[in-house]
C-alpha cells in the first residue's frame, strides 16, 4: 500500500472512524474547511466514505430495494450508476430504482410498466431524475 493508497485497509481500520471524528478532520472548530489538510489524510477520508456508500448499495441491491435506488440517483444521480457499475451490479433505473432487465423481452416489459425513462436524451445525457409521485410512468417518451 503506497502511501495514498488505502484500500488494503482491514475492516477493523475501516470501521475504527467514526462519522463525526471523519467530518472533525476536515472542519476547523469555527465550521470553516481546514486549509492544510494532507493529501493521505484526504485520500483515507475519501476511502472510509466510499467503503460505506459502497456498502449502503451493496445491502440495497441485496434486498431488491427500489425505493434506496429510487433516493439514491435523486440525489447523487451518476455517482450511484458508477458505483454500480465498478461493483458489476445490475444497473437499475436511475427513475423508480427497478433493476434493470438484461433481455430484449424483459425490457419491453419494463417500457411498458414504467414507460421509457430510463433512456439517455439527444445529447447522451440520462433523462432527468424525478421522485416516483411527480411521475406517470405510462406516459410515452417520459
Amino acid at each position: 500500500m503506497s502511501d495514498l493508497d488505502f484500500t488494503g485497509m482491514s475492516y477493523d481500520e475501516l470501521t475504527g472512524y467514526s462519522v463525526g471524528e471523519l467530518f472533525n478532520s476536515l472542519h476547523s472548530s469555527d465550521w470553516g474547511f481546514h486549509s492544510n489538510i494532507p493529501t493521505e489524510e484526504l485520500m483515507k477520508i475519501t476511502h472510509v466514505g466510499k467503503c460505506v456508500l459502497y456498502e449502503a448499495i451493496v445491502i440495497a441491491d441485496r434486498q431488491d430495494d427500489a425505493e434506496f435506488f429510487e433516493a439514491a440517483f435523486s440525489f447523487y444521480g451518476s455517482l450511484i450508476d458508477a458505483a454500480l457499475e465498478e461493483m458489476d451490479l445490475p444497473r437499475r433505473c436511475t427513475l423508480c430504482g427497478a433493476a434493470s432487465p438484461h433481455t430484449e423481452t424483459a425490457m419491453a416489459e419494463h417500457r411498458a410498466t414504467y414507460g421509457h425513462h430510463g433512456e439517455l436524451d439527444q445529447q447522451g445525457r440520462r433523462i432527468p431524475h424525478h421522485r416516483s409521485e411527480d411521475c406517470t410512468h405510462d406516459e410515452p417518451n417520459r
